[in-house]
């Protein structure tokens, strides 16, 4: 943007230059064989924008590029590296993409010299386990938030007490749990794509001293994306989130196994984290299992399913929505709280499915209505989105289409919003007839 502004007219110019905050943020590409100027435009972008904080961009090379660096051994700039390090004083958000080691001994010259320095992203070079040490960063006060690539723990000290934010992908389960450990204060966690190492790295048997439950009571929002044996999952046993408020769950798991996780689960959100009103969940079993889990979350407001094995599902959904029985209250409906449910997943769609959602939902805007009489507590479901894949066309009956338009508009005179949005599946050989 800056050279945008720059290149108007010479006014414009002079005005780009001698504004610092225009210059505080940059992306580069370095690695010596290509980019050989690199150092004088961090040095020209460092001195426009003093004094103000810096936000950097450091990538190094994709995933061809470094193989041929590799092979020709061509080290980074040390140019490049010279005029960073002179500015480590002003780092206030960091991400450095494929970390080459020949920069990790020099960079350890900024250890104590990171005072402003409050977001970190980091993704090692070198993705075995004998990386380097990455302890520069172990004496940044003001560091937040953090988000580790492909890091292994035993390869990197931060000051982890002191983080509210933590993104990590690539890492152990039983490292995972000793991240968690280490936070107390985090606010917001993200694990994905978290590694099955049963064999070489099981988490530590209950018996042992050092698995006292591990207490997050700032935590409000935690995603966690994970493909391996069952039997890990009891890590959410140890782990309290009293003040948990949203809950990403994606999962991929032997489905004999998942009478354990359901257990678990229904442990975690009916008793330890029972504030939990934004929730999302990709599961990948039968609906009865996610039903057993969906009954212990009574606050949730906002429900987010996605299932692409299931036809069934969205329908099981929807009719669990008006389920009603003569002594049926308030508190007994399920997810009284509900204000907004969106669903992703493979269905068959035609106009006749479609009227069917529609008389279901306004069944359940009327039992809404009816308990708001007698319950302050209880909210009407307002938004509804379906997004379906399936392996049709919309039925395209003018009749039928008026009559599902007329009563989706008598649901949005009424107060709710319902998105339907087909995505249709077409097989190889039908390719290019589009959606409907």
């Amino acid at each position: 943007m800056p050279f945008t502004l720059a290149a108007v007219c010479s006014q414009w110019r002079d005005i780009a230059l001698s504004t610092p905050q225009l210059w505080t943020s940059a992306a580069l590409t370095l690695y010596q064989g290509r980019n050989l100027s690199n150092a004088h435009a961090l040095d020209a972008l460092f001195t426009r924008s003093a004094p103000c904080p810096l936000s950097l961009s450091l990538i190094f090379a994709s995933a061809d590029d470094a193989r041929e660096r590799l092979l020709a051994d061509v080290p980074p700039s040390s140019d490049v590296l010279r005029v960073f390090l002179a500015h480590s004083h002003r780092w206030r958000s960091l991400k450095i993409d494929g970390l080459p080691p020949e920069w990790i001994p020099a960079l350890r010259q900024a250890t104590h010299a990171t005072p402003n320095l409050h977001q970190l992203w980091l993704c090692p070079y070198d993705n075995s386990r004998e990386q380097q040490m990455v302890d520069m960063f172990s004496h940044a006060p003001q560091l937040r938030r953090v988000t580790l690539d492909n890091t292994f723990l035993s390869a990197i000290t931060l000051p982890w007490s002191g983080l509210t934010h933590l993104k990590v992908s690539w890492v152990s389960i039983d490292e995972c749990a000793e991240m968690l450990r280490r936070c107390p204060c985090l606010v917001e966690c993200d694990f994905s794509r978290i590694l099955s190492n049963a064999e070489f790295h099981p988490l530590p048997p209950r018996s042992n001293s050092n698995t006292l439950p591990i207490i997050l009571p700032s935590l409000r929002s935690l995603s966690w994306s994970y493909a391996g044996d069952a039997w890990e999952f009891q890590l959410f046993e140890r782990i309290l989130f009293p003040n948990l408020n949203v809950f990403k769950l994606k999962l991929r798991y032997d489905l004999m196994q998942f009478s354990m996780i359901v257990s678990v689960l229904r442990g975690m959100l009916g008793e330890t984290s029972k504030e939990v009103e934004k929730l999302e969940l990709d599961l990948g079993c039968p609906w009865v299992d996610v039903y057993e889990v969906l009954k212990e979350v009574r606050r949730v407001r906002v429900l987010r399913v996605v299932d692409e094995q299931d036809e069934q599902m969205v329908k099981k959904v929807v009719e669990a929505l008006v389920v009603k029985t003569p002594t049926t209250t308030s508190e007994e409906c399920f997810l009284p709280r509900l204000r907004v449910l969106e669903w992703r997943g493979h269905c068959w769609v035609d106009l006749v499915m479609v009227k069917w959602v529609v008389d279901k939902l306004k069944m359940r805007w009327e039992m809404d209505s009816q308990c708001l009489l007698s319950s302050s507590e209880r909210v009407r479901l307002e938004k509804v989105t379906l997004d379906l894949t399936c392996g049709g066309h919309l039925l395209g009956l003018m009749d039928g289409e008026r009559l599902v338009s007329d009563e989706v508009r008598e649901l949005e005179r009424m107060g709710m919003e319902l998105v339907i949005v087909h995505r249709r599946h077409c097989p190889s050989q039908e390719e290019g007839e589009g959606e409907a």
